[in-house]
């Protein structure tokens, strides 16, 4: 898929902010101008709830807490890792929207995985470690240099088996990096 940047039209930053602030409403959070710790600290309270939530929804209702809940990831990489949206094409000459590092190296579309995150059993872990993708991105590249790691360019659920299994690797070599890995419960 070739993508490339675009200027954002008004029509997708009016239904960017009305999903947002609706996604932050969802998790408690009433305002826009939260803190990113406030915000993510209501996130992981939201997932913790999720079962019993999205079991009480039909099927309409339960796509659009994932689209927000996704949104909500989006809003964190924008805020925290700044992040930007990108318009990609694909053969067929369809156009989808992503969100992009800003160096342009990545790219993610955060509703899918989101959404990916949210069917597995370990919902709460993997949604914390999608949440320090782009920190582990940047020291992996700063480290070795390498895109040949599974999930290079599109960040999608193998980026973050890739990161669990660094975490994991990391735990094993040291027990203070262990206990500073659990105590930041990425593991």
């Amino acid at each position: 898929m070739q993508y490339k940047e675009v200027a954002i039209s008004d029509a997708f930053q009016d239904e960017w902010s009305e999903l947002l602030r609706d996604a932050l409403n969802t998790i408690g959070c009433l305002r826009l101008h939260n803190s990113i710790e406030k915000t993510e600290k209501r996130f992981f309270e939201c997932i913790a709830r999720f079962e019993e939530t999205f079991t009480r929804y039909g099927f309409d209702q339960q796509m659009t807490l994932l689209f927000e809940l996704g949104a909500v990831v989006a809003h964190l990489y924008i805020e925290k890792y700044e992040w930007h949206w990108v318009s990609a094409t694909d053969k067929k000459k369809r156009q989808f929207l992503f969100l992009s590092s800003s160096d342009g190296k990545f790219i993610m579309q955060p509703w899918t995985l989101a959404k990916t995150c949210l069917q597995r059993t370990t919902r709460q872990l993997l949604l914390k470690q999608v949440l320090q993708i782009p920190a582990f991105l940047e020291l992996r590249i700063n480290r070795d240099e390498d895109d040949d790691y599974p999930g290079s360019r599109i960040i999608s659920i193998e980026t973050v088996y890739s990161l669990h299994r660094e975490l994991a690797r990391l735990a094993a070599e040291s027990e203070e990096t262990r206990d500073a890995i659990k105590a930041e419960g990425l593991l």
